[in-house]
C-alpha cells in the first residue's frame, strides 16, 4: 500500500511507515533496476515519449501481492545545436583553391541549415556541398549551393561543404563560413544551443611560404634513466614549422630508421594523436626503412608534430 505520506508494505499483518523521501528513493531503484543502462546512452529524438511505471510487492501472511504505480510521461523537448568546422585547403588552379568545412547536426531532430559566405574573400566564393567527403574537390561528385533549398540533416549526421575561391592578386583573403538553421513551427519551444556556427578559412594568390624542420630526441633506458645503453628507448619529436602567408601544399615529413636501431610498432604519433604504420590507412606510414607523415596541404602559420620511437638494438 502507498499511502499519502509515503507509506510502503504490509508484513505479518502490520504496517511498516517508510519516510515520504525514502519511499521515493526506493520506488526510485526499483525503476532503474527495470531500466536497461544501453537506454541511457541511447539518442533520443525529438517528440519522444518516455513512459514508466514503477512497481512494489509485499508479501500478507502466505501470499504475495504486486501493485503498480500511476505510469508518468515525458515528452523529449527539441535541442537545435550544430556545428561549422574547417577542415582544409586544395589548390584547383594558380588562381582558384577550394576550402573544405564540415556541417554537422548535434541536434535530436531533421534539421534543413541555410549557408552563406562571409569574409574578405566572400565576393569571389561560390558554395559547393558534397556528400561524398572526399579529400579532394571533385566537379562530378558536388552540388552548388541552392539557398532555395537548403542541405537537411538527420540527428548526428553531417556533409561536406566547399567554397571555391577565385584569386584576385591579393596575398591572402579570409573565408568565414557561415550556417544556421532554417526556422520552422515549434521553434519557440525548443531549446537553442546557439544561432549561428561559423568557421573560418584562409586563400592566397599567390602564396608565399616557407617551411622548417626541427628535430629533437629524448632517451630512457628499460630502468627509466636516461641512458643511452642497448634496450633503450629514444624518442624523436619532428616539428614541422609552415611560416608566411598562404598554403604550403603536399607537406610531407619522413625520417629514416637510424642503423643500430629498431621501429617501435604503432609508436608513431601526428600531434599526440596514434598512426597506423601500414600504407593507405591514414596519414602515416613506415616503408622502406623510414617513417612518413603525409600533412597535405598546410595553411601558414602552422606546426604539426610527428614523433615515434626506435630501440637501440642488443
Amino acid at each position: 500500500m502507498v499511502s499519502g505520506r509515503g507509506d510502503i508494505g504490509f508484513e505479518g499483518g502490520k504496517t511498516l511507515f517508510v519516510h515520504g523521501a525514502l519511499a521515493a528513493g526506493l520506488l526510485a531503484a526499483l525503476t532503474l533496476a527495470q531500466t536497461p543502462a544501453a537506454a541511457y546512452a541511447a539518442e533520443t529524438p525529438a517528440g519522444a515519449t518516455i513512459a514508466n511505471t514503477a512497481h512494489v510487492s509485499y508479501r500478507d501472511g502466505t501470499a504475495t501481492v504486486s501493485s503498480a504505480s500511476n505510469p508518468v510521461t515525458t515528452s523529449v523537448a527539441e535541442l537545435i545545436d550544430f556545428s561549422v568546422r574547417y577542415l582544409r585547403v586544395v589548390r584547383l588552379s594558380a588562381r582558384s583553391e577550394a576550402l573544405a568545412f564540415r556541417l554537422a547536426n548535434l541536434g535530436n531532430s531533421r534539421r534543413a541549415f541555410a549557408l552563406s559566405v562571409e569574409g574578405a574573400a566572400a565576393s569571389r566564393c561560390k558554395i559547393y556541398l558534397d556528400p561524398t567527403g572526399r579529400e579532394t574537390f571533385e566537379p562530378a561528385n558536388v552540388t552548388l549551393y541552392d539557398p532555395a533549398r537548403p542541405p537537411e540533416l538527420d540527428p548526428g549526421a553531417s556533409i561536406q561543404v566547399w567554397t571555391v575561391c577565385e584569386g584576385d592578386g591579393s596575398a591572402v583573403g579570409q573565408v568565414d563560413l557561415k550556417a544556421w538553421p532554417v526556422s520552422k513551427p515549434g521553434d519557440g519551444q525548443a531549446a537553442w544551443a546557439r544561432q549561428t556556427s561559423v568557421a573560418s578559412g584562409e586563400v592566397s594568390q599567390p602564396s608565399a611560404v616557407a617551411a622548417s624542420l626541427a628535430k629533437s630526441q629524448s632517451v630512457t633506458d628499460r630502468k627509466g634513466r636516461a641512458r643511452a645503453v642497448a634496450g633503450s628507448t629514444i624518442t624523436y619529436t619532428l616539428a614541422a614549422s609552415i611560416q608566411g602567408r598562404g598554403v604550403a601544399q603536399a607537406v610531407t615529413v619522413s625520417d629514416p630508421i637510424p642503423a643500430g636501431a629498431t621501429y617501435v610498432a604503432g609508436s608513431l604519433r601526428l600531434d599526440g594523436q596514434a598512426l597506423t604504420d601500414q600504407s593507405g590507412d591514414d596519414a602515416g606510414e613506415l616503408a622502406g626503412g623510414a617513417v612518413s607523415v603525409r600533412l597535405g596541404d598546410v595553411v601558414a602559420p602552422a606546426q604539426r608534430v610527428v614523433t615515434f620511437q626506435v630501440v637501440i638494438n642488443p
